[in-house]
């Protein structure tokens, strides 16, 4: 399958009609069972009977958690050009995006779109699909390499790339408006070292374990133990921040 946080630029060009947060995250559900320990597989995430039942009852919770737990403190800790330029629809905050009937639909609507862009870009990339077991050029190998294989790196590069671009746009264009807070300096540095530095441990580590095995899986594992490296060093991070709040509140 592609990396999975590449299928998230199937769904830009969506994020003006309905809630951006959702359609990345449906956007990347159906691998939920690789970085989370979910009660079924990827055998029914990756089905319509999945993407309609359990996918969706996930996803509702993840936009939950991101919004509710994460969204304030990646704020609090992004980069002040960023956070310049979040515009007030933007901004953190979860009671305001599940307030009206209206609100909850667009979400849910945005969940079910995303995953439909995830599991068509799959019909591509994995074997025994409707497309890869039909169309003989997927049936074929290209320097010794499956086909779809190849369309998972290559679609895998696109994607990130696509995402790339979309954010130097954006920054480029998006106007601009006064912080009135800010983290410390070193408040920041510790929590962006604490996220990227347990990526990029977790990235070495499974790089250098697994030395020997195909290049392909070697790829497929560092990626899966970087995404969840850097999600639990996010728990630690959002973790802290809210019991400083909550002391500081106190």
């Amino acid at each position: 399958m592609p990396f999975t946080v590449s299928h998230a630029a199937a769904v830009l060009p969506m994020g003006r009609r309905l809630p951006a947060s959702a359609l990345v995250i449906g956007a990347m559900l159906p691998d939920a069972p690789l970085y989370l320990p979910t009660p079924f597989g990827l055998a029914l995430s990756h089905t319509l009977l999945g993407a309609l039942t359990v996918n969706l009852v996930a996803g509702l919770l993840l936009f939950v958690i991101w919004h509710g737990f994460f969204a304030r403190p990646a704020d609090w800790f992004a980069p002040s050009a960023i956070r310049r330029r979040l515009t007030l629809a933007q901004q953190p905050g979860l009671r305001r995006r599940l307030n009206s009937p209206g609100r909850i639909a667009g979400v849910l609507l945005g969940l079910l779109v995303g995953q439909a862009t995830h599991l068509l870009l799959d019909q591509f990339t994995h074997t025994g699909t409707l497309v890869t077991a039909n169309v003989a050029i997927f049936r074929a190998d290209i320097a010794g390499v499956p086909v779809p294989d190849l369309a998972q790196v290559g679609l895998s590069v696109v994607g990130l790339l696509l995402m790339a671009l979309w954010a130097v746009r954006w920054y480029r264009t998006a106007p601009t408006v006064a912080l009135q807070r800010q983290p410390s300096r070193l408040g920041k540095i510790a929590a962006r070292a604490t996220v990227v530095g347990g990526a990029t441990l977790a990235l070495l580590v499974t790089a250098s374990a697994m030395a020997g095995s195909p290049a392909l899986q070697v790829v497929v594992q560092a990626a899966v133990a970087t995404v969840v490296a850097a999600g639990l060093a996010s728990i630690l991070v959002a973790m802290v921040w809210h019991l400083n709040r909550g002391m500081a509140d106190g």
